[in-house]
Protein backbone atom coordinates (compact mmCIF):
# COMPACT_ATOMS: atom_id res chain seq x y z
CA UNK A 1 0.00 0.00 0.00
CA UNK A 2 0.92 3.17 -0.87
CA UNK A 3 1.77 5.98 1.92
CA UNK A 4 -0.88 9.57 1.33
CA UNK A 5 1.41 12.69 0.94
CA UNK A 6 0.06 14.30 4.48
CA UNK A 7 1.32 10.86 6.05
CA UNK A 8 4.83 11.09 4.61
CA UNK A 9 5.32 15.02 5.52
CA UNK A 10 3.63 14.36 9.12
CA UNK A 11 6.94 11.04 8.80
CA UNK A 12 9.30 13.53 7.65
CA UNK A 13 8.85 16.30 10.77
CA UNK A 14 9.21 13.66 13.26
CA UNK A 15 12.12 12.24 11.57
CA UNK A 16 13.75 15.65 11.81
CA UNK A 17 12.77 16.31 15.77
CA UNK A 18 14.58 12.66 17.06
CA UNK A 19 17.21 13.65 19.63
CA UNK A 20 20.64 13.81 17.78
CA UNK A 21 19.31 13.32 14.88
CA UNK A 22 19.05 9.56 12.48
CA UNK A 23 22.43 9.43 11.03
CA UNK A 24 21.50 6.42 9.53
CA UNK A 25 21.78 4.88 12.42
CA UNK A 26 19.20 1.62 12.09
CA UNK A 27 18.50 1.51 15.85
CA UNK A 28 17.76 5.22 16.21
CA UNK A 29 14.69 5.09 13.88
CA UNK A 30 11.30 3.60 15.27
CA UNK A 31 9.88 0.99 12.97
CA UNK A 32 6.40 3.43 12.69
CA UNK A 33 8.58 5.62 10.75
CA UNK A 34 10.61 3.25 8.09
CA UNK A 35 9.46 2.81 4.31
CA UNK A 36 9.78 0.05 1.99
CA UNK A 37 10.79 0.93 -1.75
CA UNK A 38 11.80 -2.36 -3.97
CA UNK A 39 12.28 -4.46 -1.06
CA UNK A 40 15.09 -1.73 0.84
CA UNK A 41 14.23 0.16 4.22
CA UNK A 42 14.36 3.49 4.33
CA UNK A 43 13.39 6.47 6.36
CA UNK A 44 11.83 9.60 4.89
CA UNK A 45 13.41 12.94 4.57
CA UNK A 46 11.81 15.12 2.39
CA UNK A 47 9.22 15.91 -0.26
CA UNK A 48 9.44 17.21 -3.94
CA UNK A 49 6.61 18.34 -5.76
CA UNK A 50 7.55 19.13 -9.40
CA UNK A 51 5.23 19.23 -12.77
CA UNK A 52 5.66 17.50 -16.30
CA UNK A 53 3.51 19.10 -18.72
CA UNK A 54 1.22 20.08 -16.27
CA UNK A 55 0.78 16.77 -14.05
CA UNK A 56 1.88 16.79 -10.90
CA UNK A 57 5.02 14.70 -9.74
CA UNK A 58 5.16 13.77 -6.21
CA UNK A 59 8.91 12.81 -5.35
CA UNK A 60 10.02 11.57 -1.88
CA UNK A 61 13.53 11.72 -0.93
CA UNK A 62 14.52 8.53 1.38
CA UNK A 63 17.93 7.82 2.91
CA UNK A 64 18.81 4.25 2.99
CA UNK A 65 19.40 2.89 6.43
CA UNK A 66 22.09 0.59 5.34
CA UNK A 67 23.57 1.80 2.51
CA UNK A 68 23.98 5.34 4.38
CA UNK A 69 22.56 7.00 1.45
CA UNK A 70 20.00 9.33 -0.35
CA UNK A 71 17.17 7.63 -2.69
CA UNK A 72 14.54 9.53 -4.89
CA UNK A 73 11.38 7.48 -5.54
CA UNK A 74 7.70 8.23 -6.86
CA UNK A 75 5.35 8.21 -3.57
CA UNK A 76 2.97 6.22 -5.07
CA UNK A 77 5.63 3.29 -4.92
CA UNK A 78 6.79 4.00 -1.29
CA UNK A 79 5.32 1.14 1.38
CA UNK A 80 4.81 1.46 4.98
CA UNK A 81 7.64 -0.40 6.43
CA UNK A 82 5.05 -1.72 9.52
CA UNK A 83 2.32 -3.03 7.04
CA UNK A 84 4.74 -4.23 4.60
CA UNK A 85 7.08 -6.70 7.88
CA UNK A 86 2.67 -7.24 9.14
CA UNK A 87 2.07 -9.03 5.55
CA UNK A 88 5.35 -11.06 5.33
CA UNK A 89 4.67 -12.39 8.85
CA UNK A 90 1.53 -13.22 8.10
CA UNK A 91 2.23 -14.80 4.66
CA UNK A 92 4.69 -16.94 6.60
CA UNK A 93 1.92 -17.39 9.62
CA UNK A 94 -0.26 -18.65 6.65
CA UNK A 95 2.18 -21.15 4.80
CA UNK A 96 3.14 -23.04 8.39
CA UNK A 97 -0.42 -23.52 9.12
CA UNK A 98 -1.77 -24.62 5.25
CA UNK A 99 1.73 -27.25 5.31
CA UNK A 100 0.42 -27.86 8.72
CA UNK A 101 -3.26 -29.17 7.73
CA UNK A 102 -1.36 -30.82 4.44
CA UNK A 103 0.95 -33.44 6.57
CA UNK A 104 -2.49 -33.66 8.87
CA UNK A 105 -4.54 -34.27 6.33
CA UNK A 106 -1.98 -36.78 4.58
CA UNK A 107 -1.49 -38.28 8.02
CA UNK A 108 -5.62 -39.20 8.56
CA UNK A 109 -5.58 -40.63 4.52
CA UNK A 110 -2.76 -43.17 5.50
CA UNK A 111 -4.75 -44.01 8.24
CA UNK A 112 -7.82 -44.93 6.60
Amino acid sequence: MAIDRIEFLQMCQKISVLKSGVCGVKENVPNELKVIHNGIVYYPVAYELSFNKGNPIHTAILHDIKANAIQRASLERIGEYEQTRSNCINKTKREKAEKIYEEEFENEQSNI
